[in-house]
Order: C-alpha cells, then structure tokens, then sequence
C-alpha cells in the first residue's frame, strides 16, 4: 500500500516573489522549509545556483522550476521583471 505526504504539511500556498534588484538572489534558509521557485517571463540573462557559500553555477536557463533545499540559493539576473513564484514542499 501506497503512503502519501500529509497535504497538511503544506502550511501556504505558491506566492509571489517580488521581483526588486537584478541580479536578485532568492535563498533558503539553513532551517527551514524546502521550497521550489518557477521563473518565468521577463528578459532574464542567466539563472545560477549555489549552496550555502559555495560558488553559483550557471544553469544554462533563462526560466524554468529550480527545488531549492536548506541551504541553497538561486540568483536571477535580469533587465525585465520575470514571474517569479515560489511552491513549498
């Protein structure tokens, strides 16, 4: 038998993400939540993630669904606001 994720454990729903200064840099906390990030729209140049201090990575995408965990960053760098929307896990 099949066991499923509590639905319940999703405290919110998707929101918004402010788009404010580019490059604009999203993190996950350390502690906490695990979230994933859809970025779409705009004129964005390049999408990099990091973990913790680590060096960013350019992922090669100017959109798509990035899963962030504890720890990790995603730095947008744009010229036109994107849509940027976050999901918890």
């Amino acid at each position: 038998m099949a066991t499923h994720a509590d639905p319940s454990d999703h405290t919110t729903a998707e929101s918004t993400i402010t788009a404010t200064t580019s490059p604009q840099v999203i993190a996950c906390a350390a502690v906490g939540p695990q979230f994933d990030v859809i970025v779409t729209g705009g004129t964005v140049s390049a999408i990099a993630w990091s973990r913790g201090a680590g060096s960013y990575v350019d992922t090669g995408m100017t959109a798509g669904w990035f899963r962030l965990s504890p720890g990790d960053n995603l730095k947008v760098t744009y010229s036109s606001n994107p849509t940027m929307t976050k999901i918890p896990r």
